[in-house]
């Protein structure tokens, strides 16, 4: 009767333990493909590697992101290591990935990066919106934009009708940019 009760306690310590060691493994694969970016990205590697690093990285970053839903991080990576590749339209689609996972100011500054290098008009109330939410990201907003983002802030700031963060603007579809 012992024996069948501590078979009992670890099988539903197994079953309990189980998605956990799942969740696990996805956290250590994380750390390391972000390792491996942030590598690839340094400067130390000639280009034709990085950037063969980057997109490898870049596609498991994306793979990774299936086993980790509801988690942004995956996908903001995956999106900044395709930015950085000139893959402009993945980044936004993987951004507006990340957006659905919940709304984090570095997924909106980094999305409206992206957007800022397409010359699209949505990425400075994007700017804005990042860094109202979160102030310290003001440098991580590229520089051609930061003047216009903090006469924004201050304006919306101090005018009682609009002391808010401004709207999201209309994106794009996701299934329309994203491969």
């Amino acid at each position: 009767m012992k024996i069948a009760r501590i078979v009992l306690a670890l099988i539903l310590l197994v079953v309990a333990l189980a998605p956990e060691v799942t969740r696990y493994r996805a956290e250590r694969e994380l750390r390391r493909l972000t390792s491996v970016a942030m590598l690839a990205a340094s400067g130390r590697l000639p280009m034709p590697t990085a950037g063969a690093l980057l997109s490898d990285v870049s596609r498991k970053l994306e793979q990774l992101a299936q086993s980790m839903p509801g988690d942004s991080r995956p996908r903001i990576y995956a999106g900044s290591a395709a930015l950085v590749l000139q893959d402009r339209e993945r980044a936004v689609a993987l951004y507006l990935d990340a957006l659905e996972c919940g709304e984090r100011g570095e997924t909106v500054v980094n999305l409206g990066r992206a957007l800022a290098s397409m010359e699209d008009s949505r990425a400075e109330p994007l700017f804005v919106r990042a860094v109202w939410v979160s102030p310290g990201l003001i440098d991580s907003v590229p520089e051609a934009y930061r003047e216009r983002v903090r006469r924004e802030i201050v304006r919306r700031s101090t005018s009682a009708a609009v002391a808010e963060p401004p709207r999201l603007p209309v994106l794009p579809l996701q299934d329309a940019v994203h491969d």
